[in-house]
């Protein structure tokens, strides 16, 4: 069968420019299966149970009682005074309200329960998560960036996990900038994994050899107009009409 060069080698035309129209292999079907494996196990683990109560713990250690904006959260339990201090105080607060014992976190200025502070983190998250999608999804549809794009987000997203291990109480605003990170990033990354869908279809070779026997057979199909009419299927010796 002759080729031309707007096609691979099975004569499928390429749709836009660049475009992979080399046959699927086993490797690159591993691959898509294996980063998605590792990507869910992020989405479920870290995003669905570690960061958040990690999130919590980093502010509660940071806040203070919202009685006096003073008192920790969180103290050293470091001699018998300090613990009947504690539970003095354990029993003055019982006869209070119980906003008034809430822990909480100032990083603007204003009252955040550390119980909510990886609620407002995560909100933020599919904000900036949606925003990012919306500007590349295009590209990973229509461009040739789509496995560069996904080397990118996968970096940006592991070391932005990584780095939790150097966030302390002191610095805990970091925490929610690396989350905000490692969930645009995952999101992205998703999008762009199923952009290959498409391409590790069409080209499986499956797919390329039913298309070939579907076309070799067309022949001898009529054609359906778009007024409902029939028309003879055209052939190397007959017009399209």
């Amino acid at each position: 069968m002759e080729r031309d060069s707007e096609s691979n080698e099975y004569g499928r035309p390429r749709r836009y420019e660049n475009e992979d129209t080399t046959p699927t292999s086993d490797r690159e079907l591993k691959g898509w299966y294996s980063y998605g494996l590792a990507a869910e196990i992020f989405a479920v683990a870290g995003v669905g149970s570690f960061l958040p109560v990690t999130l919590e713990q980093l502010a509660k250690e940071r806040g203070v009682l919202r009685s006096d904006h003073v008192t920790p959260c969180v103290k050293p339990k470091s001699s018998v005074a300090e613990t009947s201090h504690l539970l003095l105080r354990a029993a003055g607060r019982a006869t209070n309200d119980k906003n008034e014992s809430q822990c909480v976190v100032q990083p603007f200025g204003k009252d955040i329960s550390t119980a909510s502070f990886a609620m407002y983190t995560f909100s933020i998250a599919v904000l900036v998560q949606a925003i990012v999608l919306i500007s590349f999804s295009s590209v990973a549809d229509h461009g040739s960036y789509r496995k560069k794009l996904l080397l990118a987000f996968g970096c940006i997203g592991s070391v932005s996990s990584m780095l939790f291990i150097v966030v302390s109480p002191s610095i805990y605003l970091v925490g929610p900038v690396l989350v905000i990170l490692g969930v645009a990033s995952l999101g992205s990354s998703f999008v762009l994994l199923n952009s290959f869908l498409p391409l590790l279809a069409n080209n499986h070779p499956s797919v390329v050899s039913a298309e070939e026997q579907a076309g070799s057979l067309s022949a001898s199909v009529d054609m359906v107009e778009p007024d409902g009419t029939y028309s003879p299927a055209p052939d190397g010796q007959q017009s399209d009409k």
